[in-house]
């Protein structure tokens, strides 16, 4: 578990107990903070081993912090009361996410975002990590919440996948690598219109230092503009395209189509930067299965073939998994 020691002591609120408010619960609780919580669609016996107060009577003025589930708007379109609340009194709302990092982890920092793709790289990039023997966290968006991941250490590397609900509410962000695939319109209503979801995105490159590594993807205008604007503040920078995918990309059923030689080439540029070698990453591209609901075969019917792609929740994802066969 990833603790965040620096809060012991200080009252935090937690609105909404999914699977990263729980886990936000348990860091602050080992942390020694003392901590509030609530959610909107739960009841006391759904959750016994965390004590649930109404947020109405949480004891604001005394708070250091609320921690916002991705999930409940903070701002757009119109905040959570308790959003509002909080911000009417300039009680920082951060994300589960920013516990985490708060925690002062020693491993590299990796983050992947983009509006699609961003799963598949984090996968590939652990599942490649673990081929090599590299000590290796990976979570976020993604499977297990990052206060859950424990610290792989000053050799280990941490790979969290982040959406930009949680990118907005992270500000202690500081990542050695920073991967973003590409942008399109998505989420819209939660950030306010496409300007202030593309700077959502573009954090992940704002938050780099001078010794940090930009990997941007090469499929639209949103990212070529911010990988400039990056080159510009001399960051390395990266230009993550299809022909840069190893080779096991090109026979892996699992990462078909040119969107997913994309995610393989920002994962091997990645990977490279860590130090794993091309043979060890063609060996873990060559093993790598897909994940659920992502091109997943899941039947054949004589000459029909049956796939789940369900993960494809707007446009642009749907019709590159269509060309992809």
């Amino acid at each position: 578990m990833l603790i965040p020691h620096d809060m012991n002591g200080q009252t935090v609120g937690v609105l909404g107990l999914g699977g990263s408010g729980v886990a936000a619960v348990a860091a602050l609780q080992a942390a020694g903070a003392h901590v509030v919580a609530f959610d909107d669609g739960k009841h006391q016996q759904d959750l016994p081993a965390i004590q649930m107060t109404d947020w109405r009577d949480w004891p604001w003025q005394d708070m250091a912090a609320m921690v916002i589930s991705p999930g409940i708007p903070h701002l757009h379109p119109e905040p959570h009361p308790a959003a509002a609340h909080a911000n009417s009194l300039q009680i920082d709302v951060i994300s589960e996410v920013e516990l985490a990092l708060r925690a002062k982890p020693q491993a590299q920092l990796v983050v992947v975002t983009g509006t699609n793709g961003k799963s598949t790289t984090t996968a590939l990039i652990g599942h490649c990590l673990a081929t090599a023997g590299r000590a290796h966290a990976i979570g976020g968006n993604l499977g297990d919440p990052a206060c859950s991941l424990d610290d792989p250490g000053k050799d280990g590397v941490l790979v969290l996948e982040l959406s930009s609900y949680q990118l907005e509410a992270t500000s202690s962000l500081a990542p050695d690598i920073s991967i973003l695939l590409n942008i399109s319109p998505d989420h819209l209503d939660r950030h306010g219109g496409m300007n202030r979801y593309i700077a959502a995105k573009a954090l992940v490159l704002d938050r780099l230092g001078t010794d940090c590594l930009a990997i941007i993807g090469d499929g639209d205008e949103h990212v070529k503009t911010l990988a400039a604007a990056t080159r510009k503040r001399g960051i390395k920078t990266m230009i993550a395209s299809p022909d840069d995918a190893p080779d096991a990309q090109r026979q892996s059923a699992s990462l078909a189509g040119l969107h997913n030689a994309e995610n393989a080439a920002a994962a091997a540029f990645a990977l490279a930067a860590l130090g794993i070698d091309i043979a060890m990453i063609n060996r873990g591209v060559k093993s790598y299965t897909s994940l659920p609901h992502r091109l997943q075969t899941v039947a054949h019917c004589g000459k029909i073939q049956f796939v789940n792609d369900s993960k494809a929740t707007n446009g642009v994802a749907a019709a590159k998994a269509l060309s992809s066969l």
